[in-house]
């Protein structure tokens, strides 16, 4: 897709609009789309968009392709049309319409202005049901996917509530190898030729009682 659009111009490539010649008048092209004007309304206000597009071979001859409520829609609109009459020197306004805009058949460029601006109102309608269309049930399918492969590891809060603080708690038993405190910390003493803490310094509910304890004696 990317080189098939490469193969036509843009307005993002070409050089800006130049200011209108009618200083008296209000401007009333819009600013970046080509063949696009505001029709009615303030500046700045809600309006409506009307569309013309230059017909190649006719100096001064210009299509009228109608009124749409958007910018995008009237711009859409000039995109097909000059796709139908220009074929691949169109300059687009929109890169994408090259391929996402539903092409003009032939027969109605053959049947002049009317047959043109018919089918080109046609292609701007099926493109915005087209663009206002749902996700797919693939698409949706693979999103479902990802979120589960993003939460197998996520820990339920049923199960996590099963591990609370109690079911971790040791015993004396196990922390001294099947000894009490006084028969490890004595044993400990005779291996290291010191002396053994004084009775009550060991381990209680959790923490050392003693706050001084030496640990080497000469």
């Amino acid at each position: 897709m990317e080189v098939e659009e490469a193969a036509y111009r843009t307005v993002w490539s070409e050089p800006p609009k130049r200011p209108a010649g009618r200083t008296k008048f209000r401007e009333t092209r819009h600013p970046v789309y080509r063949g696009v004007r505001r029709r009615g309304g303030r500046p700045g206000a809600a309006g409506r968009w009307v569309c013309e597009v230059r017909v190649p071979g006719a100096r001064g001859s210009r299509l009228w392709l109608g009124t749409f409520a958007t910018a995008e829609a009237a711009a859409r609109a000039h995109d097909a049309a000059a796709l139908a009459l220009r074929g691949r020197a169109a300059c687009l306004n929109f890169a994408d319409s090259a391929w996402r805009m539903p092409p003009v058949p032939a027969s109605a460029a053959l049947a002049g202005a009317r047959g043109v601006r018919d089918a080109v109102a046609v292609a701007v309608e099926a493109f915005q049901r087209q663009s206002a269309a749902p996700s797919s049930p693939a698409e949706t399918f693979a999103n479902d996917g990802d979120e589960e492969e993003d939460n197998k590891d996520v820990l339920p809060v049923a199960a996590a509530e099963v591990f609370d603080a109690g079911a971790f708690e040791l015993d004396d038993g196990f922390r001294f190898g099947g000894m009490d405190a006084g028969s490890y910390y004595a044993s400990l003493a005779q291996g290291l030729l010191v002396e053994p803490p004084a009775a009550g310094a060991w381990w209680e509910d959790g923490e050392l009682a003693g706050s001084d304890m030496p640990l080497w004696s000469y």
